[in-house]
């Protein structure tokens, strides 16, 4: 079976999706590699908040070129806020920097490293079951668990990066948040942490009318859950 390792730089976000891209991998059939330098996908997940994490990267990046240079068949993939949108110019430099990464996917784009994935593992896609990657829930690693509620950012102050990297907010419908929830539930999970960059302003971009407290009514009904918390409000 083809093999996975995920190298996550970063906030709790990141972390979040990286998750969610790891049970979207097994989901396909990959399995996580017993040694990192032995994977055939080598998945790097950045961040661009500070240089020491860029710098990071960078080093893993190389580091990777080198098992290339040996001859591996290894698949190589970045994504993360170092990535912006296709023409944008710090993505058009990493491109020409390292050339041979295979794939670059920004913030929650898991669809790129996932088809590439399939395509090389020889797997199928299973169209049954509707919106496929949006319901691969991140499996836990303890009783605690991130659940990401709003990405993207709409503040756009001086010093930060981050809406030019993960976008404007963009809310996810309660019923999806809640439905990972009780997965999590499923699992064992007994505290989640609502994730987003100004996380009070989950539920302003939807249709139908939808605060924090929606989902707080609606985690309180879910057996299992003790605790709630929920990272950054703002300021």
């Amino acid at each position: 079976m083809p093999t996975y390792h995920v190298w996550t730089l970063g906030c709790q976000m990141n972390q979040a999706d990286s998750l969610k891209l790891i049970a979207g991998l097994e989901k396909i059939g990959y399995i996580a590699a017993d040694e990192p330098d032995r994977a055939d996908l080598a998945v790097v997940n950045t961040c661009s908040v500070r240089q020491h994490a860029e710098d990071r990267a960078y080093g893993r990046l190389h580091h990777l070129r080198q098992r290339r240079d040996r001859g591996e068949d290894l698949q190589i993939a970045v994504m993360g806020c170092m990535v912006g949108p296709e023409g944008d110019s710090q993505r058009t430099t990493l491109e020409r920097r390292f050339p041979w990464v295979d794939v670059w996917a920004r913030p929650q784009q898991f669809e790129p490293v996932l088809d590439a994935a399939l395509e090389r593992g020889g797997g199928e896609r299973d169209v049954s079951e509707g919106e496929f990657w949006t319901e691969t829930f991140g499996a836990p690693t303890g009783p605690t668990a991130f659940v990401p509620v709003i990405h993207g950012c709409d503040k756009f102050c001086t010093y930060c990066i981050v809406p030019l990297r993960r976008g404007r907010e963009e809310s996810r419908e309660p019923g999806d948040v809640l439905a990972e929830v009780r997965h999590l539930a499923m699992l064992g999970v007994r505290e989640v942490t609502l994730l987003g960059q100004t996380v009070e302003a989950y539920g302003h971009d939807l249709d139908a009318p939808a605060d924090l407290a929606t989902l707080f009514e609606g985690i309180e009904e879910i057996d299992g859950v003790e605790r709630v918390r929920f990272l950054t409000s703002y300021p």
